[in-house]
């Protein structure tokens, strides 16, 4: 069973983003590492997850619909493990904040900028945003 607690209020669930972010590299310089979620989160064949010790981000595709953790389709669950908290919500919710943390990543590393490009079109596309 899970036991996370489900995080409604809208400035914990922004810091519990930011973290995911923060973890995954989106603000280092000089480093490939925000690619690790962009790359996994372009195609359904990706591992559908990323994250770190503390904090992780799984999509639906993650876990099939018999699993215990499965959150429904077309979502997204961000888990912090300190404190067991997670945040649930849907692809096109999150889709701004991939958007909002790469454009400030772009900004640092500008060089990166048309792969990143890319990257949030294709994940435009598997979100059927577009």
């Amino acid at each position: 069973m899970n036991e996370n607690i489900q995080v409604t209020d809208p400035q914990r669930k922004d810091w519990l983003i930011n973290q995911l972010f923060l973890s995954m590299g989106f603000f280092d310089l000089d480093t490939r590492r925000p690619f690790r979620m962009l790359g996994e989160f372009q195609y359904e064949s990706g591992i559908n997850g990323c994250g770190s010790e503390e904090i992780g981000c799984a999509l639906s595709a993650y876990y099939t619909p018999d699993e215990e953790y499965y959150i429904g389709e077309h979502k997204v669950s961000i888990s912090y493990d300190i404190t067991n908290e997670e945040v649930i919500m849907e692809e096109a919710e999150f889709y701004p904040y991939i958007e909002k943390y790469s454009m400030e990543y772009v900004e640092r590393n500008p060089d990166q900028k048309e792969e990143v490009m890319e990257c949030l079109k294709n994940i435009r596309k598997r979100f059927k945003l577009e």
